[in-house]
């Protein structure tokens, strides 16, 4: 559609709520600006519709597109105010000679037990249903005239690569803090240390997440889901025993699973909050230490310039004093020199 004659426009939702604008011109940029920076719920575009074959200008349309998906979302967009909307005086753009309706806003449904007594269909404003079934979200594709058939089972790989990746993530903060607190001794007996060598901060950090990941729950340890720990301090994860833990006891399997998730998380939180994190508190304890001997460092720089500068005064006090002494002597060599004999003997 082609921008109108006149610069107020009304938007006018399912329900009959109006949103009106003012564009500060009829052309399609002030149109498109006006439509965006209102709370109509509608989105504008202008979109490239090819050249005018006599004057070779390039022409446009606008394009207007509901923020949200489902019936609830349609709208109409009409040339004047909404009392004139009301009263049936405004133009009607969106039947404007030239305007086209694309897609026409609609629920997506689905129909339980087609061709049965016990036919329903269900509707959703989006093309997820939630909670079609107890605990499981229904996304469709397309529409389809074809029954289809859903089908919920246990996905043992996806829960294994779940479990899997928790165990990798821990595994590879631990590898990293080890790396950085590691200490050498060489050949020669002398020691090296990496950044964090010696840091408890990072020994802390290193035990408390070991500790969530492979504590035993209620007695139970976790070694039965397969998370496990080496004697050298590395975790590791075997799927086939959580494959075993999951065929006997689902339930506890999974409740066991969850408070290890939820324990590594409390660590984690524990560590990295923002404000009164472990680390986070570490950090700026540091920070305010550097601060200080930055400081102290440039207080210290202040008083030996001044000490500088009063030594530099007395220095130069006392060259001048020597100059005069040496003037005085010179003098008084002179002074000696011009007398004759007789005088010095007298």
């Amino acid at each position: 559609m082609t921008a109108a004659s006149g610069t107020r426009f009304t938007l006018t939702d399912s329900e009959g709520n109006h949103t009106e604008l003012t564009a500060a011109s009829t052309s399609l940029d002030d149109v498109v600006a006006a439509i965006n920076a209102s709370d109509g719920g509608v989105r504008a575009v202008k979109v490239a519709a090819g050249t005018d074959a006599g004057t070779g200008e390039k022409l446009y349309r606008l394009q207007l597109t509901a923020t949200e998906t489902g019936a609830a979302s349609a709208f109409s967009f009409h040339a004047g105010t909404a009392a004139e909307v009301d009263a049936g005086t405004a133009t009607d753009l969106l039947a404007a000679p030239g305007a086209a309706t694309v897609t026409a806003a609609a629920d997506s449904s689905v129909r339980l037990w087609a061709g049965t007594a016990a036919e329903q269909t269900v509707t959703s404003s989006s093309s997820t249903f939630t909670d079609l079934l107890p605990g499981v979200d229904v996304t469709v594709a397309k529409a389809s005239a074809d029954p289809v058939t859903v089908t919920v089972g246990d996905d043992a790989d996806a829960r294994a690569a779940t479990v899997k990746g928790l165990v990798d993530a821990v595994s590879a903060i631990l590898s990293r803090i080890a790396a950085q607190t590691k200490v050498t001794i060489g050949a020669d007996g002398s020691t090296s240390g990496a950044t964090l060598a010696g840091e408890s901060v990072a020994r802390s950090a290193r035990q408390a997440l070991l500790d969530a990941t492979t504590y035993p729950v209620d007695g139970t340890s976790l070694a039965t889901i397969g998370i496990e720990i080496t004697r050298y301090g590395e975790i590791t994860f075997d799927a086939e025993k959580l494959g075993a833990a999951m065929a006997e006891d689902p339930d506890g399997t999974t409740s066991l699973f969850s408070q290890v998730a939820a324990r590594v998380q409390d660590a984690a939180e524990s560590l990295s909050d923002k404000y009164d994190g472990m680390l986070t508190t570490s950090i700026q304890s540091r920070e305010t230490t550097a601060k200080r001997l930055d400081d102290q460092i440039a207080g210290w720089d202040l008083r030996l310039d001044q000490r500088r500068a009063r030594l530099t005064a007395q220095f130069t006090a006392m060259e001048v004093q020597l100059a005069r002494l040496d003037s005085q002597q010179q003098w008084l060599t002179g002074q000696l020199a011009a007398l004759t004999p007789q005088q010095r003997t007298n």
